[in-house]
């Protein structure tokens, strides 16, 4: 929930957006009097605030049990009043005007706008497909890329079976999350059963790390690990490289108070951004979740050599990796090459001022702090 603040604040005051925002929880645990207060500030308006366990289910529906992530799915599928919808999670912002998102040959062409995940298929079974009589989407396929479900645009009108798929698949947890992590996976075999996947649409640019370099003594991660870098924010971009969105990684209060802020570095304001990478490569650098990268998994001194080959910030990391020749490069593992985040102006300006948002709101934040709120979606009717 805390982040949620931050997020809306930033929507509003950087990006000037006047796009209707609604922010839902489940149940009245998720949104204590004092945040949904906060939520309530004149400036941030118009904003909607809901409960979506008020919602009537669908008589068609399995019944189930809300788990894990799926009040997201039921916030997008029965909690929402707008037929498209940029959902974010919590701990993710957009880096462009979410207007402009909206206006995406892919997504106006298909009603669909998805980024990767880190991974190729992390976690996904094929009984997943192959229990509905279809062919596993990454088998024979090596530009595979499983999606990330913090992040998307979605024509609810547009693809209304899809969404019905989607929630079908959910409302099975019980036996689909065996074959799955989490909502992530639901989305793409919707799709397909809905005999849609010409509908299906996602960029093809892998994520990058913005990481913050350690203390000059070095640092630990969240295991004790020793780290020269703190990775804090996951970066998604669009077809042509453009920086899309900020995924957080729960500022609030995960990565604040980790191991970075004890060392007293800022890691709200990543210097460093690595190139786009496939799953092999960031499957080392990660090591699951220990966010932080160690010195020799990172390359950062080969941007030196064509920091002379370009005028400085670009709108695409495409431009950066082919001026530095790392094209050849995207698919092999470690050491990854890292560049300042200078140099994207679309990332560099939206984390510093994302940054600055949280550092305003911190202190009445803290007073009221709670566990984050599970979704947040912006868009329109």
């Amino acid at each position: 929930m805390s982040n949620i603040i931050v997020n809306a604040h930033y929507i509003r005051h950087t990006l000037r957006s006047q796009m209707p925002i609604e922010v839902f929880y489940y149940g009245d645990q998720e949104m204590p009097h004092a945040l949904a207060s906060m939520l309530m500030d004149a400036s941030l308006q118009p904003l909607r605030l809901a409960d979506t366990s008020y919602k009537d289910y669908p008589t068609w529906q399995r019944p189930t049990r809300m788990f894990r992530w799926m009040p997201k799915i039921w916030a997008l599928y029965r909690g929402t009043s707008f037929d498209e919808v940029l959902l974010l999670d919590a701990d993710s912002v957009p880096l462009v005007q979410p207007e402009e998102l909206f206006e995406t040959p892919a997504y106006v062409a298909t009603g669909s706008l998805f980024t990767p995940d880190y991974w190729t298929n992390w976690e996904m079974k094929d009984e997943l497909y192959t229990t509905f009589g279809l062919q596993p989407p990454y088998e024979g396929n090596p530009n595979f890329k499983s999606m990330e479900s913090g992040q998307l645009v979605f024509n609810r009108r547009k693809l209304s079976a899809v969404l019905e798929w989607i929630w079908f698949i959910n409302a099975h947890h019980d036996v689909t999350y065996s074959w799955m992590y989490g909502d992530k996976d639901s989305f793409r075999l919707g799709f397909a059963l809905a005999g849609a996947l010409e509908q299906f649409s996602q960029s093809p640019t892998w994520p990058s790390l913005a990481v913050t370099q350690a203390s000059p003594q070095g640092g630990t991660d969240f295991h004790g690990k020793p780290v020269d870098y703190h990775h804090s924010v996951v970066v998604q971009y669009g077809w042509a490289g453009e920086p899309l969105f900020a995924h957080q990684l729960k500022f609030w209060p995960k990565v604040v108070s980790g191991p970075g802020a004890e060392e007293g570095i800022d890691v709200t304001l990543p210097e460093w951004v690595t190139v786009p990478s496939s799953h092999a490569r960031l499957f080392t650098l990660l090591e699951m979740g220990c966010l932080g990268i160690g010195k020799e998994h990172a390359d950062d001194t080969s941007y030196v050599k064509c920091m002379g080959r370009h005028t400085w910030p670009t709108a695409s990391v495409n431009t950066v990796v082919d001026v530095c020749g790392w094209r050849d490069g995207l698919n092999s593992s470690t050491p990854i090459p890292l560049f300042p985040t200078r140099w994207l102006g679309g990332l560099d300006g939206g984390l510093k001022a994302l940054s600055d948002t949280f550092k305003k709101l911190r202190h009445e934040i803290e007073s009221a702090r709670s566990e984050p709120l599970l979704v947040k979606s912006v868009g329109r009717r």
